[in-house]
């Protein structure tokens, strides 16, 4: 078997016998290969293990790297080994605040083990921002008042994910448990 795996069983044999294919198969591989990377990588996905597992997740499906090709960039596109969380339970009524910080935590913590490890370049964190934006941005079940006197509505943070108020309310939470963003 070739090490490391990857996997590209949605790649016709036609298009692997392409130079195009065969340069976005080694920049992968040699990415793969760089010395200490499999070790970052692990602890970054490891790290977004355990602060989903204190949010509440308890399921999650590992993914090897994979290589596929996207038909509409007539191009090739790559994902790095990764484990996807299965099963976020919902936050309770009165704990929405730290339900959102414990999430914002396990969306983070990649990326913030990755960089202690490697303060240079990219840590992979990237597709963790646009995901955690996405949770942000989509409409939540419970849309009601939180009683509890935090004075945060139960649903999706302030204006848009990208929004200073948005962006102000995920750092205030980093920086409570020690974070730096």
């Amino acid at each position: 078997m070739d090490y490391p795996r990857i996997d590209m069983s949605g790649i016709s044999d036609k298009r692997k016998a392409t130079d195009k294919f065969k340069s976005a198969y080694e920049d992968m591989r040699r990415q793969l290969m760089a010395p200490g990377f499999i070790a970052i990588l692990c602890a970054h996905e490891a790290a977004h293990v355990f602060y989903f597992i204190v949010a509440g997740a308890r399921h999650f499906k590992p993914y090897p790297a994979t290589l596929s090709y996207d038909e509409t960039l007539g191009d090739y596109t790559g994902s790095l080994a990764s484990v996807q969380q299965l099963d976020l339970p919902q936050w309770k009524e009165g704990q929405f605040a730290d339900w959102f910080s414990k999430v914002a935590c396990a969306h983070a913590a990649g990326g913030v083990v990755a960089r202690k490890l490697k303060p240079f370049g990219d840590v992979g964190d990237l597709d963790d921002e646009e995901r955690f934006h996405k949770l942000c941005a989509r409409p939540q079940r419970r849309r009601r008042f939180d009683r509890s006197g935090t004075g945060l509505e139960a649903g999706p943070m302030p204006g848009h994910p990208r929004s200073g108020e948005c962006r102000a309310t995920v750092a205030h939470r980093a920086n409570w448990i020690g974070v730096s963003l």
